[in-house]
């Protein structure tokens, strides 16, 4: 794992964006005093740093999700906007790659990499509202505006078997789906679920890229997993880089020691033969599933030899 920092010039950008996910549970029938709302930011930051996020956490639940995007239309763009995270993105992901963008909500994150020659990119959300709201927006199929090879689809990321095959995409994109994942009931392993499938779907030398509010100690555990017996194996090589938090003042310094004054960047690079090794351990346990798995015999022993008694016997045999 290797750590890099990505400048203080990201600091000034998304200054109106959501400070963390506090801002998020803000509605209409909600105060939004900035005690109450200072408030609901530390009981959320306190679940997600908690392994075990307490269930009375909603972002886990499309209905949740659903509510919040038909009270509310308006375009929110979690911890930072494209203008701050292009640098890293183009870093990893070229524009003729294909793109899966998981848990889109209604972020303008992929028209904005339209306009950067990005071109092949799938938007994902398990929020029927939101989806609907997308394509109303942009269009579908040769009417999309952003093109015809940009899709808005509802999809659980978690479980994707019955929709998208394996390796069909080049780049894995989430800012802040996994963050909302954790949140949910049995969060860690729904995250498992979905780590697995965005390893599935992306080709051998693809890069699954995750913006997050996770602290390295508290996504790691699940995210950089390179054990080929462990059920949480994945096939990919994992560099943490950090961007500092949006800034009210363009002109506040930021500290990139203090990590409560940044955000994290995983960055997945399938490793080939990782790739292999998982390839090979997910089609043992397709066959399992299906009964066609049979454990290969062991060959028989040689009977064990006992020098003293042959010896004996030859000597025996010599005297005859």
């Amino acid at each position: 794992m290797a750590a890099e920092d990505d400048g203080a010039d990201a600091a000034a950008d998304g200054a109106d964006a959501a400070v963390a996910f506090g801002n998020a549970k803000v509605t209409a029938d909600e105060p939004t005093d900035e005690q109450g709302d200072e408030r609901r930011f530390e009981e959320l930051n306190k679940q997600l740093y908690d392994p075990v996020p307490t269930d009375n956490c909603l972002y886990g639940k499309s209905n949740f999700w659903d509510g919040r995007y038909m009270k509310n239309e308006e375009v929110f763009e979690w911890y930072h906007d494209y203008a701050a995270l292009h640098k890293i993105i183009s870093r990893y992901i070229d524009p003729e790659m294909s793109i899966l963008h998981a848990g889109c909500g209604n972020s303008e994150l992929c028209e904005h990499m339209v306009d950067d020659g990005y071109e092949k990119i799938t938007n994902i959300d398990f929020s029927r509202v939101v989806i609907d709201q997308m394509k109303e927006k942009y269009g579908e199929g040769e009417n999309c505006s952003l093109g015809e090879d940009v899709i808005f689809h509802q999809m659980d990321f978690t479980d994707m078997q019955g929709e998208y095959e394996d390796k069909i995409y080049e780049a894995v994109i989430d800012k802040a789906a996994m963050d909302a994942l954790y949140c949910a009931e049995l969060g860690a392993k729904k995250v498992k679920k979905a780590l697995d499938e965005f390893d599935r779907v992306l080709t051998n030398n693809g890069v699954y890229i995750s913006i997050s509010y996770g602290r390295p100690e508290n996504r790691l555990t699940e995210f950089d997993n390179d054990d080929p017996e462990d059920s949480g194996f994945l096939s990919w090589n994992v560099a943490v880089h950090t961007i500092p938090k949006p800034t009210v003042n363009p002109y506040t310094v930021v500290d990139m020691k203090n990590l409560d004054e940044l955000y994290f960047v995983y960055v997945c690079t399938k490793d080939q033969k990782l790739a292999r090794e998982k390839d090979d351990k997910r089609e043992k346990e397709r066959m399992i599933k299906l009964g066609l798995y049979k454990k290969k015999k062991k060959g028989m022993r040689p009977a064990r030899v006992n020098k003293r008694s042959e010896a004996r016997k030859a000597q025996d045999g010599g005297m005859l």
